[in-house]
């Protein structure tokens, strides 16, 4: 019979003595020994993960008299890691940890860090406020949407205040917003008033962008323009049903109207044909002469377009020039001073007989000269195209008559002239719309000695502002 298990001497057995317990010892022997002996493992149970070990009754009874007090609430100062979160159905949804507030204590603040498909930061206390907060350099909070979700969504449902608030307390901007894509860097999208920017600590509304686009603003100043965008464009539009005063409008043929005193009057330019050409600001152009010699001033007004005077068209010339001359110091004065005025053709020729003969470039049409032309003088006369029939190209020649109105000395003459127009290389009968014109002021002071070779003469001075000119077209035929 086999012998090889546990076995128990028979002297244990006899013995009677107390406190003893039977255990296995180093050779595989049962043997009673004391219970003092007995080795017993040491540990904390809620420590432990492994099967087998257990909180016993006394453990359990003080952690629950510990949830029914409240202790286990968060105190300050506290560091967690390595939590794993969960999601709820309950509101707020989907957020993985919860941290709740049940205190009527605005300081303190409810936190809800979310899953990846619930709320980002969000704060759940109707009396509380979501903070974030730094005390050193960097973002005090950072959003940062790696989806096509919202970084931040902001959401006020029922608020009788403000839905969001950004106070700042520095000389850097309170709100700066860039965009890397195409997108929007501010979009509104509001049934209220829309973008409303205001001053005064908030009190009074400087400026509005409404939700349809209008901008109403204290003051307002366009940057310069480039050869690329102007700095104003006004579309064509519908005039307004009520007359607006200080409105400036264009209508639906791009006309461009004004109002003032609750009336409206059409502003007219160059391109409406009936002003060809218009100087009308004081001392934007003006010519002026000084010194002890024959000297000539000349200032000319910008080309008119070609096809802005017609073909067989009625004009007239408004001018008004106020004319300063003055001696300044003794001496010889000069023999005459002179303002003229002359119409140059800048692609083509003028002549005084129909084939061209004797052509020239200019053809004057105001004189004021004597030894004092000084004063206001106006000049009001007609300017008229035409040609042999009504086809340039069929036509033996083509004509201006014009008036030439001089003051000599005082005496005012008015003369008509006609001249015929001809082609550059002087082969052909030129339209007049065809031609581009301008207007060439001519100051002259003259004197007997002309270099002021004896050193005798004095100091003068002739000074020419034009305060309107303009040439009106009346009719075509």
């Amino acid at each position: 019979m086999s012998t090889n298990h546990n076995r128990i001497k028979v002297a244990d057995l006899e013995t009677n003595q107390r406190n003893k317990i039977l255990k296995t010892n180093q050779n595989g022997e049962l043997e009673f020994s004391d219970v003092s002996d007995l080795q017993l493992e040491t540990y904390n149970e809620l420590d432990c993960t492994e099967e087998g070990k257990a909180l016993d009754a006394r453990q359990g009874k003080v952690l629950k008299e510990m949830m029914d007090n409240d202790y286990m609430k968060l105190s300050g100062n506290q560091t967690f890691s390595g939590v794993k979160t969960t999601t709820n159905t309950s509101y707020p949804q989907n957020a993985g940890l919860v941290i709740r507030n049940t205190f009527t204590n605005s300081n303190v603040k409810n936190i809800i860090l979310s899953s990846n498909s619930g709320t980002g930061l969000f704060c759940d206390n109707t009396d509380g406020t979501g903070v974030f907060s730094q005390t050193t350099s960097g973002s005090a909070g950072h959003f940062y949407c790696n989806g096509n979700g919202k970084a931040l969504y902001v959401h006020s449902l029922n608020s009788p205040d403000r839905t969001a608030t950004i106070i700042g307390n520095t000389d850097n901007d309170n709100l700066y917003i860039t965009n890397k894509g195409a997108g929007a860097n501010v979009k509104s999208i509001s049934t209220g008033t829309g973008l409303v920017f205001a001053g005064n600590n908030g009190y009074g509304n400087t400026s509005t962008i409404s939700k349809d686009g209008d901008i109403k603003a204290k003051s307002m100043e366009l940057g310069a323009g480039t050869n690329q965008k102007p700095s104003l464009i006004l579309p064509n539009g519908t005039l307004t049903s009520n007359k607006q005063n200080g409105a400036i409008e264009r209508d639906e043929n791009g006309q461009l109207w004004e109002t003032h005193s609750g009336v409206r009057s059409k502003l007219i330019t160059t391109a409406d044909g009936l002003i060809t050409l218009a100087y009308k600001s004081a001392y934007a152009f003006q010519t002026y002469s000084s010194g002890k010699i024959t000297d000539n001033k000349i200032q000319a007004t910008n080309p008119i377009p070609i096809g802005k005077i017609g073909n067989k068209s009625v004009l007239k010339l408004n001018a008004v020039n106020d004319i300063y001359c003055s001696i300044w110091d003794d001496g010889i004065q000069p023999i005459q001073s002179k303002i003229e005025v002359f119409l140059k053709i800048e692609n083509g020729l003028f002549s005084e007989e129909t084939d061209g003969n004797n052509a020239f470039k200019e053809i004057k049409m105001i004189e004021y000269s004597g030894s004092n032309i000084s004063g206001v003088k106006n000049y009001q006369n007609m300017f008229i195209t035409d040609t042999q029939n009504g086809e340039i190209l069929s036509s033996d020649y083509s004509y201006l008559i014009y008036t030439l109105q001089s003051e000599i000395d005082g005496e005012l003459t008015n003369k008509s002239k006609t001249v015929f127009l001809r082609d550059i290389s002087n082969t052909r009968a030129y339209g007049a719309s065809e031609g581009s014109f301008s207007f060439i002021v001519k100051n002259t002071i003259e004197y007997e000695d002309a270099t002021n070779l004896n050193n005798q003469n004095c100091t003068s001075f002739l000074i020419n502002t034009n305060y309107t000119f303009y040439l009106e077209n009346i009719t075509e035929y």
